[in-house]
C-alpha cells in the first residue's frame, strides 16, 4: 500500500490537476502527501519568472523566497479543509535544478505525482525524466484535466522489458484495488509474448490480480498511439507503463511509447524504471 505521496511544484504555479488527484488518493489510501515547493534559478520556467530580481532593493534568492513563501500558502489554502494528513516542505536551494531539489523527498517516497504537460513549461518533461532515471520511484504522471482518479479500470502496457516488470509489480497495490485489469501486448513484429502471456496473469492472480491479455498490432509501428488509442476506447482509469529513455538524458531522449503517453495520455499514467 503507498503511505507516502510527494507532490513538487517548482514551476511558480499551483498544479491544481495533480492536487485534486493527491487529495483524492490521499483519501483513498490513508497515505500521507508531502507537497514540495522551490523555484530553481538554474532551470527557470516563464511561469516563475516573478522570482527573479525587479528592482534594485531586491536580490534574486529574496524574490525566490517570497514566491515560495506564497505557493506554499496557496497549497496550505487548498488542503486546509480537505481531511488529508500532509506536510508542506519549502526548498532554498534556488541555484539548484528541480530534479536536484526534490531527490531526497523522492527517495522516500512511494510515488510521486507530476502533471504531465505543465502549461508554460520551456521544458515539460525535464523534470519527470531526471526523477524517472535517478530518483528510483514510480511517478504518476497527470494529464491536464485530470483530477479525482477512479479505481475501475487500469491498464498494463506489456513488453517483458524491465521497466515494464519494474512497472506492474510497483504498481501492485494499486492493481488489486481495481476492478477490471487489462494486460496489452502491441504487436509488432519484434515482439510477441504469447509464450509469457499465461505466466504474467498467473503472476498477477498469486497477488490478487485477475488480469485478462489483449492483443492490438501497432500503428505503423507507433506502439505509443496504439496504447493510447486502446485506453480511450477501454474508458481506462489508469495505464501503467515502463519510463523508456536515455539514463543520462531522459528529459531529451525519451523512448517513443514514453513520449508519446507523456504529451497525449488519455488518462493518467503510472511510470516506472
Amino acid at each position: 500500500m503507498y503511505k507516502d505521496l510527494l507532490l513538487p511544484m517548482m514551476s511558480g504555479r499551483i498544479p491544481d490537476p495533480a492536487l485534486q488527484a493527491a487529495r483524492t488518493l490521499c483519501k483513498q489510501w490513508n497515505a500521507r502527501l508531502t507537497v514540495l515547493v522551490g523555484v530553481s534559478h538554474a532551470q527557470p520556467e516563464p511561469m516563475a519568472w516573478e522570482y527573479f530580481s525587479g528592482s534594485l532593493g531586491s536580490t534574486m534568492q529574496e524574490c525566490a523566497e517570497t514566491t515560495v513563501r506564497a505557493m506554499a500558502e496557496a497549497a496550505d489554502a487548498r488542503l486546509r479543509e480537505a481531511g488529508i494528513e500532509y506536510e508542506i516542505c519549502r526548498t532554498s536551494l534556488s541555484w539548484a535544478t528541480p530534479a536536484q531539489m526534490c531527490m531526497e523527498h523522492a527517495r522516500l517516497a512511494d510515488v510521486i505525482l507530476l502533471e504531465a504537460d505543465p502549461p508554460g513549461a520551456l521544458h515539460p518533461h525535464r523534470l519527470f525524466g531526471e526523477l524517472a532515471a535517478s530518483g528510483g520511484r514510480p511517478i504518476l504522471s497527470l494529464p491536464t484535466g485530470s483530477g479525482a482518479i477512479a479505481m475501475e479500470r487500469a491498464l498494463i502496457a506489456w513488453n517483458a522489458t524491465r521497466e515494464a516488470t519494474r512497472a506492474i509489480h510497483d504498481a501492485i497495490p494499486w492493481l488489486q484495488r481495481m476492478r477490471a485489469v487489462e494486460i496489452l501486448v502491441v504487436e509488432d513484429g519484434r515482439f510477441q509474448a504469447h509464450a509469457q502471456d499465461a505466466l504474467i496473469c498467473a503472476h498477477l492472480r498469486r497477488h490478487g490480480v485477475e488480469a485478462q491479455i489483449v492483443r492490438r498490432s501497432s500503428s505503423g509501428g507507433d506502439a505509443g498511439q496504439t496504447i493510447r488509442v486502446y485506453a480511450a476506447e477501454s474508458r481506462t482509469d489508469l495505464i501503467v507503463a515502463g519510463a523508456y529513455g536515455h539514463p543520462r538524458v531522459m528529459e531529451m531522449v525519451f523512448g517513443g511509447a514514453t513520449r508519446s503517453l507523456l504529451a497525449n495520455s488519455p488518462a493518467p499514467v503510472f511510470f516506472s524504471r
